[in-house]
């Protein structure tokens, strides 16, 4: 027996209704993009979420509620200020520490939920002294801790904008100013960081062919920075640099 069209698409619009029900019960549907990270797929931190897939579009409410960190510890470990830091977005974080020796970005917070959570991740970034003192506070700071971010801790004097830093090598105190060290980076730096520019990236051993596809934008001045040309495109300055760094050389 042959059913007639409309029956047909009755018992395809019920199916339809029925699947998306039962995946929205499941907790499988979902209709915005998620925030949460993938899991960790082998070795003996399988089935946790990975640090290395935090994303600045998440939010310090994203990162507390998926690795148990209270957002206060956040917010303390990033001089956050704000009368509801649980909105406040990763992405934000370079803006915020703008004019650092450093780069302070998500890759930072990457590695702060990594030391907090006993998770493994390692980053390139800076990392802001505030951070290690809640570290510290918390009884999880360690000397392999301090091995890993020998030259990347950096604290601010007097505010996250001004001109001088402070930058914190195995607890000594050294202010730096931001020219000279913009200056060391651009001689010693063997990798993309906030003061590259796309020269500088091509003398590292980056194709100009390279750049333009990770980054999906076309290159008319290899003497703009990196960090610039990503701001100019709207693309998040970090992700961008990770995914440069992993194609050097």
């Amino acid at each position: 027996m042959k059913l007639k069209t409309v029956y047909i698409g009755l018992i395809f619009t019920l199916l339809l209704f029925l699947g998306i029900g039962s995946a929205d019960a499941l907790g499988l549907w979902k209709t915005e993009s998620s925030k949460v990270p993938v899991k960790i797929q082998q070795g003996d931190f399988a089935g946790a979420y990975d640090p290395g897939d935090i994303r600045g579009s998440f939010s310090l409410g994203d990162i507390s509620e998926t690795f148990d960190i209270p957002v206060e510890v956040l917010a303390k470990a990033f001089a956050i200020s704000s009368e509801d830091p649980s909105n406040f977005l990763l992405k934000e974080l370079e803006s915020l520490y703008e004019g650092t020796a450093i780069e302070i970005g998500t890759g930072s917070v990457r590695q702060f939920v990594a030391y907090y959570t006993s998770l493994p991740y390692e980053s390139d970034d800076g990392f802001p002294s505030t951070a290690v003192q809640v570290l510290k506070d918390e009884g999880l700071w360690t000397e392999q801790m301090a091995s890993q971010l020998d030259g990347r801790i950096i604290d601010q004097v007097s505010s996250l904008s001004t001109s001088e830093s402070v930058v914190t090598l195995d607890e000594t105190v050294v202010k730096v100013d931001q020219d000279e060290a913009t200056d060391e980076e651009h001689e010693a730096s063997t990798s993309i960081n906030g003061n590259t520019t796309v020269a500088d990236a091509i003398a590292l051993g980056l194709t100009l062919s390279i750049i333009e596809e990770t980054l999906g934008v076309e290159v008319d001045n290899q003497q703009i920075t990196i960090r610039d040309l990503c701001t100019n495109n709207s693309l998040a300055f970090s992700a961008m640099k990770d995914a440069l760094n992993k194609r050097l050389p």
